[in-house]
């Protein structure tokens, strides 16, 4: 199923308030339909704040300390910024996809060697909405067109590509003590990037 994903804005959301609607101390509770949809309307705000961070980490106009802060805005948004992957390609000649962390990655952003850097992501949607799978978790997919364009340094020439990615999007029960009781709730985080195609 396709499910456009509206741009309404980029809101600052971090991972710590990514969360369900209820709590429970039922360990097989499972989402309710009104709560996979509240998650769903979740999704779209944090796919579009990590496209946010991510224009801003680029743009070399930005100060440093907002270019920064955004690294780290964006790195909570992952179930492990350090383990989850993003994949990065080039539509150059006998370059293979590289699979980069996800921290590596945005700051590999910070320091592209162009005198300028423009990223815009568009065509925002859900190909898979959220449903249980491995472990009790829920999982869905987002895919993002990506424009990018990186303009001609000394060290280096004008380098454009469109790529289509997919997000993975991880719904998670998370267990804290409450007193001498577990309390249970869900929470949403990114998971892996995967690129399905890259073009001029």
């Amino acid at each position: 199923m396709k499910k456009l994903i509206p741009f309404i804005g980029f809101i600052c959301i971090s991972a710590s308030i990514c969360l369900a609607q209820s709590n429970t101390t039922d360990k097989e509770a499972k989402l309710t339909k009104a709560e996979i949809e509240d998650f769903t309307d979740q999704a779209s705000r944090v796919v579009w704040n990590l496209g946010r961070d991510i224009t801003i980490i680029a743009d070399k106009s930005q100060d440093s300390l907002k270019r920064r802060a955004a690294i780290k805005l964006a790195c909570k948004l992952f179930i492990n910024a350090d383990s989850n992957i993003v994949q990065v390609s080039s539509v150059l000649p006998g370059i293979p996809i590289k699979f980069v962390p996800v921290r590596v990655y945005l700051n590999s952003l910070f320091d592209l060697p162009y005198s300028k850097v423009n990223i815009v992501w568009y065509h925002v949607y859900f190909s898979k909405l959220f449903e249980p799978g491995e472990g009790g978790l829920y999982y869905g997919i987002a895919n993002i067109s990506q424009t990018f364009t990186g303009y001609a340094s000394k060290d280096i020439g004008t380098y454009h590509d469109v790529t289509e990615k997919k997000i993975k999007i991880v719904i998670e029960k998370i267990g804290e003590m409450d007193g001498d009781k577990e309390k249970q709730y869900w929470r949403l985080f990114l998971g892996d990037i995967q690129v399905t195609e890259t073009k001029q």
